[in-house]
């Protein structure tokens, strides 16, 4: 078994590869553009705290999370970079003023209560905030008609500095129809022009995602948000080429049976041998991310180089796969994606998307970085 693989189940990521995607989505911006990367959800499944260090090397401008919680985590791991908080609640507002962490603030309640909060903090001059405006995905944000009354609570709040003013995309990743993409790019512009013209000093403006980034140069304004790309994934062939593979899941052979013709593997007896078979139970299942809809022949693990099918149902614990073929051992290696195959392909036999793949990782799974 490989001296890496001590654990029933290992995530390994690659720094280099990490560092790699990071200055490659970086060139694709002007110098002036600020960078803020994404490492909620445990920065997609593969480590928080040391996918922070490692950007933080690399001068990354901001930090995204989507809750106060991760922000602590960061915090008390001595990471400094400014952190912007997607979704935060008005009694997580103490938290994120004590751990220095900046809000995303998208409601006119929210932004009331934030302000009167402040007010009641006499030691706090100013606090940096972030505006989100709803062009089109309709999930969270400030109506573009809300311009006037935010400008009315902010001049009402003055300690309140807007850091800056944001959207999200809906479909920027859809290169057959850029027109819903173009239109937000519009909404949003006229928009921040309006609430910019009036308040006395320019809040940074962002609305491209990894594939905004890739996608829509124009989009580019003052910052942009990389999280997928940074993890090795584009829907554009041209950058998928340019970015590498950052996280292998592995795991190993725990036993091998030999299988008769006609006898049956896994729950269910979903799966009768059409022939006499070597089946080999790997240590992982779905109560590590795996899903099991990807049973029965749906996906194939790397064992030696060569692809070996999944074979009945995946357990909670362990799956089982067809090594007839294939000359190996117990405690040899298991790739479930990696270089060949790809989290993207696993995705894909799942009929899901990469993001679910990553995120989905269990914590028991053990994250190494090399």
């Amino acid at each position: 078994m490989s001296k890496r693989l001590k654990h029933h189940a290992v995530l390994e990521i690659n720094s280099k590869a990490l560092k790699n995607n990071f200055i490659y989505l970086k060139s694709l911006v002007s110098p002036s553009t600020k960078i803020m990367a994404m490492v909620k959800a445990n920065a997609y499944g593969l480590g928080a705290v040391k996918v922070a260090q490692i950007l933080n090397e690399l001068g990354v401008d901001y930090l995204g999370v989507a809750y106060p919680v991760e922000v602590i985590k960061l915090r008390k791991k001595g990471i400094q970079t400014p952190i912007m908080v997607m979704n935060a609640d008005q009694d997580c507002y103490a938290q994120l003023i004590k751990y220095k962490a900046e809000p995303t603030i998208f409601s006119l309640e929210k932004l009331e209560k934030l302000g009167e909060k402040i007010n009641n903090s006499p030691s706090l001059s100013a606090y940096s905030i972030h505006l989100e405006i709803n062009t089109g995905m309709n999930r969270v944000g400030f109506s573009p008609n809300d311009t006037s009354k935010i400008l009315k609570l902010l001049k009402k709040f003055p300690q309140l500095k807007v850091q800056s003013i944001f959207s999200h995309f809906a479909e920027s990743d859809n290169l057959s129809d850029k027109a819903f993409t173009q239109h937000q790019i519009n909404v949003f512009k006229e928009t921040t022009e309006l609430l910019v013209k009036r308040l006395s000093y320019r809040p940074l403006l962002h609305i491209a995602n990894s594939s905004g980034t890739t996608n829509f140069p124009e989009a580019h304004l003052d910052m942009v948000r990389i999280g997928i790309g940074l993890y090795g994934y584009s829907n554009e062939p041209l950058h998928q080429k340019e970015l590498e593979v950052v996280a292998s899941l592995k795991t190993y052979i725990s036993q091998i049976h030999h299988v008769e013709k006609g006898e049956s593997v896994s729950y269910g007896r979903s799966f009768i041998a059409e022939r006499k078979s070597r089946i080999a139970t790997l240590s992982i299942g779905y109560a590590d991310g795996v899903p099991r809809n990807l049973s029965n022949g749906n996906f194939s693990v790397k064992i030696n180089g060569k692809l070996a099918p999944i074979v009945g149902l995946i357990c909670m614990d362990m799956l089982m796969v067809d090594v007839s073929e294939i000359d190996c051992q117990v405690g040899e290696v298991a790739t479930l994606f990696g270089k060949k195959p790809t989290f993207q392909e696993m995705a894909a036999s799942a009929n899901t998307i990469p993001y679910e793949i990553l995120t989905s990782i269990s914590p028991r799974v053990k994250r190494i970085f090399f």
